[in-house]
C-alpha cells in the first residue's frame, strides 16, 4: 500500500538536485532531470540524494561530509520543535 500524500503536499515536493517540481506517477520523478523517486522497503516514500549526479567521483566524499553535518545539526532540534509544522503530521 502506498502512503497517501496529500495534493497540497504534492504541491511542494521539489527534487533535491534540480529544485524544480515533481510529476506523480506509479512513483515520483523530476520535470527536468528525470531523477526517480520510490519507496523504501518499509513503505514510506525516498526523497533523499546519495550525492549529486555531476560530482566527480574525487568530490563525493566531501559532499557526503558536508550532508552528515548538516544531518547531525538537525538532529539537535527538539522533535516538538520539528513537529509545529503544520504539515509535519502528514510526512512524519
Amino acid at each position: 500500500m502506498k502512503p497517501i500524500i496529500s495534493e497540497e503536499i504534492r504541491r511542494l515536493l521539489a527534487c533535491p538536485q534540480c529544485k524544480l517540481p515533481l510529476r506523480y506517477d506509479e512513483g515520483y520523478t523530476c520535470v527536468a532531470c528525470g531523477r526517480t523517486f520510490g519507496q523504501t522497503p518499509f513503505g514510506s516514500w525516498d526523497f533523499t540524494m546519495r550525492y549529486p549526479e555531476f560530482l566527480a567521483p574525487s568530490d563525493r566524499r566531501r559532499w557526503r561530509a558536508g550532508q552528515d553535518a548538516y544531518e547531525g545539526w538537525f538532529k539537535t532540534f527538539p522533535p516538538t520543535m520539528i513537529m509545529r509544522s503544520s504539515f509535519a503530521s502528514e510526512i512524519w
